[in-house]
């Protein structure tokens, strides 16, 4: 099979799917990206293995840094890609990232991701905008959600109506890829929740109506969320994963941000460690 004649799967994010608060977990297929017969809209294009394709020069360069031998398979993040290798090093799929352009009235569409830095682990996060149907104008409606892929390509789970805080990606990653931090609108306001690579739920910061800063730790032990409720001040929320405990601090208790993580989930504010009052 050819690029031209390249599969189309889909995705289709309802408002119902939307306002789900767990993740949606999908059959594993045994070595290919599959995004579910039960999501019939085209959506995500996914191109199959071509041993003749001319692979373009960014996905080169992306194919061939780092160290290939030490980490033979898996995801790599590509300027304008994600692509999938397979065992000896060949080029298995690629997922497009960025905007593209639609004839379908959309107003518009964009595709995020990203990959962990052994490459097990990989989230793809399509996003569209269309304008709402009816003769009076509203706002348009968004489409979304994030996909986790395992290292085979295989869907571990979804998170419908993930979506990006101004300024802020959709999603984060620990180093190996074992946990994830995403963003969700529910019910009119931000959900910031923490995942296993098993869909599982660690932690959560519900009902934010702004996010200013998120970040997860190297080893997926803690993660950062600073927010703020509906007129109510900024907190920096420190969630430890592990433990399944949970710090509010002011902002207005700590030094200026932005603030983050350190290697070791210590809180940092603008790059320097901080130890949050009492």
């Amino acid at each position: 099979m050819t690029p031209e004649t390249a599969l189309l799967l889909a995705l289709t994010v309802t408002p119902r799917a939307a306002a789900q608060a767990r993740p949606v977990r999908a059959e594993a297929p045994p070595a290919q990206v599959f995004f579910g017969t039960e999501l019939p809209r085209p959506f995500l294009p996914v191109l199959p293995p071509a041993a003749s394709w001319d692979i373009p020069g960014d996905m080169r360069d992306a194919l061939s840094a780092g160290a290939p031998s030490a980490v033979p398979a898996g995801w790599v993040k590509a300027p304008s890609s994600l692509l999938l290798r397979g065992s000896d090093g060949a080029l298995v799929h690629e997922l497009g990232l960025g905007p593209s352009s639609e004839a379908d009235g959309l107003l518009g569409r964009s595709m995020g991701g990203g990959a962990s830095e052994d490459g097990r682990f990989a989230w793809h996060w399509p996003r569209s905008e269309r304008r709402a149907a009816g003769r009076v104008e509203r706002a348009p409606q968004t489409d979304s959600a994030l996909v986790f892929l395992g290292s085979r390509g295989q869907i571990l789970f979804t998170v419908p109506g993930a979506d990006a805080p101004a300024g802020l990606p959709p999603a984060l990653l620990s180093s190996r890829g074992e946990t994830l931090l995403t963003a969700r609108r529910e019910d009119g306001a931000w959900t910031v929740s923490a995942y296993s690579f098993t869909g599982q739920e660690l932690g959560a910061v519900a009902k934010a109506h702004r996010i200013e800063a998120l970040d997860i730790s190297p080893d997926g032990s803690r993660a950062l969320v600073a927010w703020a409720g509906l007129d109510q001040p900024l907190m920096v929320t420190l969630l430890d994963l592990r433990s399944q405990e949970r710090l509010d601090t002011p902002a207005d208790r700590l030094p200026p941000g932005p603030w983050s993580l350190g290697p070791d989930g210590t809180l940092r504010a603008s790059g320097r460690p901080v130890r949050p009052a009492p």
